[in-house]
């Protein structure tokens, strides 16, 4: 027999058991579905559990949906600087004139002129904007802050 059952759940709780296996409870979405399936395979061997199955288990988010995958950071050198490096810094911030990383993002995009700046990297009219209009400019700002 090759039947295949598809049953939602949540897992509550696992542990391990004293012979080395695991017991693992699901909350079943329709347990009246599983009911339905199980009820019967038990009834067959006199009312007992132990009934081998292949079970695959596939976690979903709170909508049901396959969980997305994270995805790689696709920006260059200069967009990583000014997202990892740079916009976290207070300093840069200060030379910007913004409070906060999420307002300095905002104001090199502007000076820069583009949407993203994982734009920046292999645009050579994007590079040479953030090389005029920021990184020249802040590396100016800091050798004077250090005078």
């Amino acid at each position: 027999m090759n039947e295949t059952f598809v049953l939602d759940g949540q897992l509550l709780k696992w542990a391990r058991t004293s012979n080395g296996g695991m017991t693992v409870t699901l909350q079943c979405a329709d347990p009246d579905a599983a009911q339905a399936y199980f009820e019967p395979k038990t009834t067959k061997k006199g009312n007992q559990a132990g009934q081998l199955f292949e079970i695959e288990f596939r976690e979903l988010d709170d909508f049901g949906n396959a969980p997305q995958t994270p995805q790689r950071f696709a920006g260059g050198a200069i967009a990583k600087w000014l997202i990892w490096d740079a916009g976290k810094d207070a300093s840069f911030w200060e030379f910007l004139g913004v409070e906060n990383e999420v307002a300095a993002g905002a104001k090199v995009k502007q000076l820069i002129g583009c949407e993203s700046r994982k734009q920046i990297d292999g645009n050579k009219a994007l590079e040479d904007s953030f090389h005029h209009h920021v990184r020249w400019p802040y590396q100016q700002w800091l050798a004077e802050r250090v005078k």
